[in-house]
């Protein structure tokens, strides 16, 4: 059963707000700049030299942290702004910082002023996390609106806010306020030396450094297969946190880790059927900063794979020598990236497609039809494509470049699903671990169990004229 709390606003609420309601709160912006304003935090610049004792005190020089400003505007709002990922003011969504000295009873209202993205979960119902060391995570926020703001630094288009309230409900030093759940880059090197200590003696799992990164962090690569013999296995390869911002990746490669380690009968048969090449997290520096999508020096990792740079990206150019060596060595049954979406509810994957062979497109969406059958995947928001602006990326590069026909990102929303429940619901960390699971149980499912394979291809080319791929 999945722990979750109901969104106080629906899809189509927002659909229906009024253009009024934005007018509103763009005025009111405009009228709070005649009134005080006084930098309470700068990341990379001065604060404001007039304090007071009510003011809050804002923070985010720690590991995946991300606010760059904080500018109180009244005595209990404050305007928030994010560090961009770079240069050009782009790629603005992960935010994760601290807050002291909020009262018990008052309601602080909280603005951040330049999102880059003009669609949000946020405008779907999802709210802001909360933490404290009393409470634990929450999803506390009030008053959650996601709306248009003042133009970007390149003219192109607008920035959007992102505004909430918060009534803070028990005395603690210090609340954090975050995007989605954490998951930096130490918690993964201690989840891996915990793993290491507890997994049965048969499991093979060599632990080795894939690349350094640009600046000189570990990442980290995983096989992981049974002893024995393993020239008749075939190989799987399975990555996350390309995007540094989408933390849910890492839950979801928590799931695939804790299952394929564990001593389940389905893990047995897995772990003596494949080589796994696993890679939880591409992008060690970029989480290490607080970024959203790009690696320290401003570069989207995952629209370098056609032609990477051994100096801009060097992560990317060893993974694929490792992906070349595996699939010349036993071949590669499934590639699948793990994501997370800004925008869409649920759980679901894009593929790949081959109109020029009918068969062959149609196997392509036996797999991601596989997983409709599990919690929360919905195969409905699934896409097949091959589309010109996404051709740089791991997926379209594996199955073009390396021949990969499985070849897939998982994509889970950061916060909203709907498909198991009458109303829509917020996911929390135990059901991005259980898609992890899932995805490794299908992959039992198609290795072992022909007859339901069969029964689904079948399906699938029966309805194929009720089915077009979404471009």
């Amino acid at each position: 059963m999945m722990h979750a709390v109901e969104p106080e606003r629906s899809h189509l609420w927002e659909q229906k707000r009024s253009k009024l309601d934005a007018i509103k709160a763009k005025n009111g912006a405009k009228k709070r700049k005649k009134g005080e304003y006084r930098v309470v935090f700068n990341k990379n610049g001065t604060t404001s030299k007039i304090k007071k004792k009510t003011d809050l005190k804002f923070d985010s020089s720690f590991e995946s942290g991300n606010l760059a400003k904080a500018t109180r505007i009244s005595k209990y709002e404050y305007e928030l702004e994010l560090s961009f990922d770079n240069d050009k003011g782009h790629f603005t969504q992960w935010f994760y910082f601290s807050v002291r000295r909020m009262v018990k009873g008052r309601t602080y209202k909280f603005n951040i002023i330049n999102f880059y993205k003009s669609g949000s979960s946020f405008r779907d119902g999802m709210k802001p996390l909360s933490y404290s060391e009393v409470k634990g995570w929450r999803r506390r926020a009030a008053d959650v609106k996601y709306y248009e703001g003042e133009k970007k630094k390149d003219q192109s288009s607008n920035y959007n806010i992102l505004t909430w309230t918060y009534k803070q409900d028990h005395d603690v030093k210090k609340i954090f306020f975050c995007h989605c759940y954490p998951y930096t880059y130490s918690d993964l090197c201690s989840y891996l030396e915990d793993v290491k200590l507890k997994i049965n003696k048969n499991i093979v799992l060599i632990d080795q450094v894939l690349s350094k990164t640009v600046d000189g962090r570990d990442c980290k690569l995983l096989t992981v297969t049974s002893s024995g013999d393993d020239s008749n296995k075939q190989g799987v390869v399975i990555t996350a946190r390309v995007h540094p911002g989408e933390s849910n990746a890492s839950y979801m490669m928590k799931g695939v880790l804790d299952f394929l380690l564990s001593d389940d009968e389905q893990a047995q048969a897995l772990r003596n059927l494949f080589v796994f090449k696993i890679v939880p997290m591409l992008n060690p520096d970029g989480v290490f900063k607080g970024n959203y999508r790009c690696n320290s020096i401003g570069q989207d990792l995952n629209r370098h794979y056609d032609d990477p740079s051994l100096e801009m990206h060097p992560v990317i150019v060893n993974l694929k020598t490792v992906i070349s060596d595996l699939v010349k060595e036993r071949g590669v049954l499934l590639y699948c990236d793990l994501h997370g979406h800004s925008t869409k509810r649920n759980v679901f994957m894009y593929g790949c497609s081959d109109e020029s062979n009918v068969l062959k497109d149609n196997e392509i969406k036996v797999f991601p039809k596989m997983m409709g059958m599990q919690p929360m995947f919905s195969y409905k928001d699934c896409s097949f494509n091959l589309d010109q602006v996404k051709t740089n990326t791991g997926r379209i590069v594996m199955f073009q470049k390396m021949g990969i026909m499985n070849s897939y990102t998982m994509e889970s929303s950061f916060g909203i699903t709907d498909k198991d429940s009458p109303k829509a619901a917020h996911l929390n960390r135990t059901d991005f671990e259980n898609m992890g699971k899932s995805l490794l149980k299908t992959l039992y499912l198609y290795q072992t169990q022909k007859h339901i394979v069969d029964q689904v291809r079948d399906d699938l080319l029966r309805s194929r004229g009720d089915f077009r791929s979404k471009l």
